[in-house]
C-alpha cells in the first residue's frame, strides 16, 4: 500500500488534470487538487482545495499534512498582442505564473531542502525560452519562473 500524498496546484484541468490522473494510476493514496474551479476528476483519493491564486494566501497549502509530492501546473495567459493586455491582466499573469510559484517553493522549501524524500515539479512553458509577439506577457512570466527554478 502506498502512502504517497500529492498536491497538484492547478490540477482541475489541462496538464494538471492529466498529471493528477497519472498520479492516481501510479498508486498515490491521496491527491489534493488546489484550484479555483472544482475538478472533473471523481475519485475517493482526490480532495479539492479551493484557492484563488491571485488573492489567497498560497502558503496555507504547505499546512496540508503529509505532502511528499508538489506539482505546480497553474498558469494563465492569452494569445494576443501586448497592446491588448490591460494592466490588471499583466499583474494577474505575473501573480499566477511567477509569484505564486516562488511563494509555493518558499512555503515548501524546508521539505524540498530536507533529506526526506520529497518530489517537486514546476511546469513552465517553452515560451519561457522562445518568445512570440503574441505571448509577450506570458513569455515574460514563464521566463522569470524558469530562471528562478534554474537558480
Amino acid at each position: 500500500m502506498s502512502n504517497k500524498v500529492a498536491l497538484v496546484v492547478g490540477g482541475s484541468n489541462g496538464v494538471g488534470a492529466a498529471i493528477t490522473n497519472e498520479l492516481l494510476k501510479n498508486g498515490y493514496e491521496r491527491i489534493y487538487i488546489a484550484d479555483r474551479s472544482r475538478p472533473e476528476i471523481a475519485s475517493a483519493k482526490t480532495e479539492f482545495v479551493h484557492i484563488n491564486l491571485v488573492c489567497d494566501d498560497v502558503e496555507k497549502l504547505a499546512k496540508i499534512p503529509n505532502i511528499d509530492t508538489l506539482i505546480i501546473t497553474a498558469g494563465v495567459g492569452r494569445l494576443d498582442y501586448f497592446g491588448t493586455n490591460s494592466t490588471i491582466e499583466i499583474e494577474t499573469n505575473f501573480k499566477i505564473n511567477t509569484l505564486t510559484v516562488i511563494k509555493l517553493i518558499k512555503a515548501f522549501y524546508s521539505k524540498i531542502h530536507s533529506d526526506d524524500k520529497f518530489l517537486c515539479t514546476v511546469i513552465s512553458s517553452i515560451t519561457g525560452h522562445v518568445s512570440s509577439p503574441l505571448y509577450a506577457v506570458y513569455s515574460a512570466t514563464k521566463a522569470a519562473v524558469t530562471r528562478f527554478i534554474e537558480s
